[in-house]
């Protein structure tokens, strides 16, 4: 891709990286992290034939004929009473400049879920390494126990001292049913569980 071409797509995910197809699942790959979907957009823009297929001509053309459609709807008000068109001129013209942001909660929302997805992927390959997980404190929407949840990998949540006696890179055996974490004795004999 040529230098230009590189730079207005890094532009373009750095302002809307975040967004993706199926955005609102927080599992969902977005397009900063996979911009495929962009790039095969891009792709398939640049192999139209049609001058008016064009995205920006497609939408000169739709704001062009919603004001004419709004400026005809209130003419056909106009005729039964001037007071009335005016009101429906000014409400249509209002719609249509402050309409796109109806948009911004969702945008927002996505923005939020994307950071939520970043907490959580700096979670997962510890957990994708392990055969169990046990944070040290939380509760059910930990991230160790949701990152967890959809692979089958036991978690526990709530294990008082946990960190304080286990140690980094020890053995130990996590009942996710059971709510426990076992650690071996130095004879490599699995003692009772702690809760």
């Amino acid at each position: 891709m040529p230098p230009t071409a590189q730079r207005a797509v890094a532009g373009f995910l750095g302002s809307y990286g975040h967004r993706g197809v199926a955005e609102i699942d927080v599992g969902v790959a977005r397009w900063a992290e996979e911009p495929a979907h962009i790039l095969g957009a891009i792709a398939n823009y640049l192999r139209l034939d049609d001058p008016e297929l064009a995205p920006d001509v497609k939408f000169e053309r739709g704001r062009r004929e919603g004001e004419a459609m709004a400026a005809e709807l209130a003419r056909r008000v106009r005729t039964r009473s001037r007071i009335r068109g005016k009101l429906v001129e000014f409400c249509l013209r209002r719609v249509r400049e402050i309409g796109g942001l109806r948009e911004s909660p969702k945008f927002n929302v996505v923005l939020l879920l994307a950071r939520v997805r970043e907490l959580r992927r700096r979670h997962v390959p510890r957990v994708l390494l392990s055969d169990g997980t046990g944070p040290r404190q939380g509760h059910t929407s930990s991230p160790g126990r949701s990152s967890s949840r959809p692979r089958p990998i036991p978690a526990v949540v709530g294990v008082a001292h946990a960190t304080g006696r286990i140690g980094t890179g020890q053995l130990v055996t996590v009942d996710g049913a059971a709510g426990t974490i076992a650690t071996p004795d130095s004879s490599g004999r699995q003692p009772e569980s702690s809760h």
